[in-house]
């Protein structure tokens, strides 16, 4: 494998998002007690297998499962004796977005290549490219490669065949092959066809560029395109990582003719309103909207709404991370998280008041020892 380059160095951000996961050692008694109730889920699986109900008790387990290593030991042991498909596909995308979420990268990119051959007859791009991103995150530039290009082999669709080529040109830059990047580039530009893709391809050029050439691309991204993800790694507001950037992907600003807000927790109140965010942190199964005509001219993205601190399966680990935050003079709100093919979450924000320097915010919660991913 090639080296890979300073730009997909893997943030601090998302080692403090596994360390708060599993945050709340539990007591001794309590662990023991969890145990016991694994061992009796994987018997009462054993015992089910071959059964009418096993399908029911499978994803009964699944929900109830302590601890990632009980959720993705499950799915490892279990999934392949889903009668239907789709389920088994659906499983392993489930185990593939919690490693995400505790940061095991290559383990999640092996269950992400599951997910794609789960269907008979069928290879799921998505999964693929999901795969992907994984592989570059986890430094693997070489293997990031050949999934991003069989994804593109194994679809018709527009929108995952753009995304793959996405991620076949930061695989050339993970590798210190910017020939193969920049050649991938021209057909990324030539198929911008809205103010999303045209950031994208902004972004791309940045990292390809060195010297004044990138210093006018960064500001050019600052311009056209203030307080975007893209805008924000080239600033250097907010670590640069393929893996969250390529994991996002958000409505093309020419097309929003909406906002919302997503759900608050209770007892603390929601952010203003902004245009519906990306997927949350941890989750690569999605794929961009269908490309919109372009606009005449570049619309501007807005900036973060919110800085993301935590995401939580339990509530009461949402909650003294929020009221850590909240101790060190942050406002906090809760939100719920729903993920394709896993149970819902709850997710730490810190939201960004009118008027205020989303990158000054964003410094502050790191000298009070906070790492946050900006949501817009």
């Amino acid at each position: 494998m090639k080296a890979g380059r300073n730009i997909l160095r893997l943030p601090l951000a998302l080692g403090a998002l596994a360390s708060v996961l599993l945050a709340g050692m539990p007591s001794a008694l309590h662990a023991e007690a969890s145990a016991t109730d694994a061992a009796a889920r994987l018997a009462g699986l054993e015992s089910a297998k071959g059964t009418a109900r096993f399908s029911d008790a499978f994803a009964s387990a699944l929900e109830a499962a302590a601890t990632v290593e009980e959720l993705v030991d499950l799915v490892d042991r279990f999934a392949s004796a889903l009668a239907d498909p789709a389920a088994r596909q659906e499983a392993w995308a489930r185990a593939a977005a919690t490693l995400e979420l505790a940061g095991r990268f290559d383990e999640a990119a092996e269950r992400h290549g599951k997910a794609a051959a789960a269907l008979p007859g069928k290879t799921d791009a998505a999964s693929l490219i999901a795969a992907a991103a994984c592989w570059l995150q986890a430094g693997e530039c070489e293997r990031a490669l050949a999934m991003a290009e069989l994804a593109a082999l194994s679809t018709t669709d527009p929108n995952l065949d753009w995304r793959s080529a996405l991620v076949v040109a930061w695989a050339g830059v993970c590798g210190s092959d910017p020939e193969q990047a920049r050649s991938t580039l021209e057909q990324l530009r030539a198929a911008a066809s809205d103010p999303a893709r045209k950031s994208s391809v902004l972004l791309l050029e940045w990292a390809l560029a060195s010297g004044s050439a990138r210093a006018s691309l960064a500001a050019a991204l600052a311009k056209d395109y203030p307080g975007s993800p893209e805008a924000l790694v080239a600033s250097g507001a907010v670590p640069v990582s393929p893996f969250w950037y390529l994991a996002f992907p958000r409505p093309a600003a020419a097309a929003k003719a909406s906002t919302e807000s997503g759900p608050s927790g209770p007892s603390r109140p929601s952010p203003s309103p902004s245009p519906s965010p990306g997927p949350s942190p941890g989750s690569t199964t999605s794929v961009p909207p269908a490309p919109t005509a372009a606009a005449s001219a570049p619309t501007a993205v807005e900036g973060p709404r919110a800085y993301q601190v935590g995401l939580f399966a339990e509530r009461t680990n949402a909650e003294r991370l929020a009221a850590s935050l909240d101790a060190k003079g942050f406002d906090t709100v809760l939100e719920s998280r729903d993920r394709p093919g896993s149970a819902s979450a709850l997710a730490v924000l810190v939201p960004v008041p009118a008027g205020t320097d989303p990158a000054a915010l964003l410094l502050r919660l790191k000298d009070a020892g906070f790492e946050a991913w900006p949501v817009f």
